[in-house]
């Protein structure tokens, strides 16, 4: 039987009153270890800023990086001429790179993500802007679509996407410092790129995006050789150049100059390989050389530990087969 005073309506606002304060306390107790280190709103939404920026260079890295391309030049002795990124500019496999690897050049291999081209044509060069335009029959690849009309405007940010020998994607970012337009359809573009959000090696070349996922500009070669970029590392501050796409936009249209280059031979395809392992070889010893002899004696200690666990599991689970 309820006691006096003790009518439901009561009981009922004394567990409101209590869960009242009880969200009060525990608010208080969140709030308090959070100013006594700072945490404020601010700090919060540069956070929230900062993720957000992540995830869209992210989201753009990926849309585009299917359409670049690793293209391999060499001279008449199948020696290596030059490397070079490039894209797919529609579904008819005709790619924009750099002219500057095709000087001299007796055959080319074009490498995307899923398929090889040994039969390459060039359709088109412009010396001065160091682009090219080439053609090969390409199996379901990946095109970027190009805004000929765009002008690029100095403050922009931007990325540039490549491919390593390897196909591993670069990336670099940075800020448009200025864009020189020569005549109605020409750009010439310098970019300072800044401190990198990805976890992507250098980029030195390739297609240059702004922040809406467009293409605006390819970067052309200078006179730095970084040799693939196998020494590269994620630095910032250096000085890229490109042309914007109002200046590829006559090299496309035409007309043409038709050079057909010869498909390399597997001598080509042996120096290439051969240079390739010196490289990584020197690139190995030198790291090997950076960690120091105690380092080095680590990780031979474990993996000789890991290959022991190896053998050993797979004894233990051989007896087992064996018994049943």
């Amino acid at each position: 039987m309820l006691q006096p005073g003790n009518t439901p309506a009561i009981l009922m606002k004394n567990f409101i009153v209590s869960s009242v304060l009880i969200l009060i306390v525990i608010s208080l107790l969140l709030v308090v270890p959070a100013k006594s280190y700072g945490v404020d709103a601010s700090d919060v939404s540069s956070f929230m800023d900062l993720e957000s920026s992540v995830k869209e260079l992210l989201r753009m890295v990926k849309e585009v990086h299917s359409s670049v391309m690793l293209i391999i030049t060499f001279d008449d002795s199948g020696g290596p001429i030059g490397t070079s990124n490039g894209i797919f500019i529609d579904n008819k496999g005709r790619i924009i790179t750099n002219e500057s690897i095709l000087k001299d050049a007796y055959s080319a291999v074009v490498i995307s993500e899923s398929n090889q081209y040994s039969k390459v044509t060039i359709l088109n060069r412009d010396e001065d802007a160091d682009i090219a335009l080439l053609q090969v029959n390409a199996i379901n690849e990946m095109p970027i679509e190009i805004d000929y009309q765009y002008k690029v405007k100095p403050g922009e940010r931007v990325i540039v996407i490549g491919k390593l020998s390897n196909l591993r994607t670069t990336v670099s970012e940075g800020l448009i410092t200025a864009a020189n337009g020569i005549g109605d359809i020409s750009d010439f573009i310098e970019i300072k790129t800044t401190k990198s959000l990805l976890s992507y090696k250098y980029s030195i070349d390739g297609p240059v995006i702004n922040m809406e996922g467009k293409v605006i500009g390819i970067v052309v070669k200078d006179d730095s050789d970084f040799e693939d970029e196998l020494f590269a590392k994620d630095y910032y501050g250096e000085k890229l150049n490109a042309v914007s796409v109002r200046t590829i936009k006559t090299l496309v249209e035409g007309p043409y100059k038709i050079e057909r280059l010869q498909p390399p031979g597997k001598r080509v395809w042996f120096k290439w390989v051969q240079r390739k392992i010196k490289d990584y070889t020197i690139s190995l010893f030198v790291t090997l050389y950076n960690l120091g002899f105690t380092v080095i004696m680590l990780i031979v200690f474990v993996m000789i530990v890991f290959v022991a666990l190896i053998q050993w599991l797979f004894s233990k689970c051989r007896k087992r087969i064996f018994r049943k």
